[in-house]
């Protein structure tokens, strides 16, 4: 249970990661 709970936040940060990243390369490309 616990160890899920920390997968979830570890992927929840790194969604938005994701997106800022995609956020920047579009800024860039275009």
């Amino acid at each position: 249970m616990f160890k899920s709970m920390i997968i979830y936040r570890i992927a929840e940060s790194w969604q938005s990661d994701l997106q800022v990243l995609e956020d920047a390369l579009q800024k860039t490309i275009f």
